[in-house]
């Protein structure tokens, strides 16, 4: 497993240094969305690109009181989009921003990675999948995933509407629930 994680990141690393593009700064972004379950989220994120492979950080927070700082890439190989990360949550659902002191605690910190396909027949379908793992103490512990499909439409240069279906699962693969996404995003 170790070699199959360095051969990865050298590819990785590969296709960066193979595409000798120009890095791009700046693809910041503001997302409006909603779970049409009376829960409402903004995103806004930053990122640098070079080629196939883009670094972002998202500031999110919804209408339930939870709250969730990112840090991700995504590489593109064809028509397939590799998006792994790391979050640290925090809000109504447990923690705090900062673990310090009386009566705080520490949000949950996960990392996830999401495979998604992007075929382009009619214009901006996908489907996806996506699994987590949560830091327990000193160790991991698997939190399931997601799976989906949705469709995200360029509006204008900087406008597009994005929704999707998805369906969740356990860490025994249970199926947990289904939710419809719909957002508005601005690019900058």
């Amino acid at each position: 497993m170790k070699n199959f994680l360095i051969a990865f990141s050298v590819m990785v690393a590969g296709v960066a240094v193979a595409q000798d593009a120009p890095v791009t700064v700046g693809n910041t972004y503001v997302e409006l969305g909603t779970t049409f379950e009376n829960e409402t989220t903004v995103a806004i994120g930053t990122g640098v690109g070079s080629g196939a492979v883009s670094a972002y950080g998202e500031l999110s927070g919804s209408t339930d009181g939870n709250f969730q700082a990112r840090a991700y890439t995504d590489a593109e190989f064809s028509k397939f989009v590799i998006t792994p990360g790391v979050n640290y949550r925090w809000g109504a659902d447990g923690g705090d921003l900062v673990g310090f002191g009386d009566n705080n605690e520490w949000g949950d910190v996960t990392a996830d990675l999401e495979v998604a396909f992007r075929p382009g027949i009619i214009g901006g379908e996908y489907a996806f999948a996506n699994t987590g793992v949560g830091l327990v103490g000193w160790s991991f512990e698997w939190d399931g995933g997601e799976v989906g499909a949705g469709y995200k439409l360029d509006i204008a240069e900087n406008v597009y509407l994005d929704g999707r279906i998805t369906w969740g699962y356990d860490e025994q693969f249970e199926g947990t629930s289904r939710n419809f996404v719909a957002g508005f995003g601005l690019k900058f």
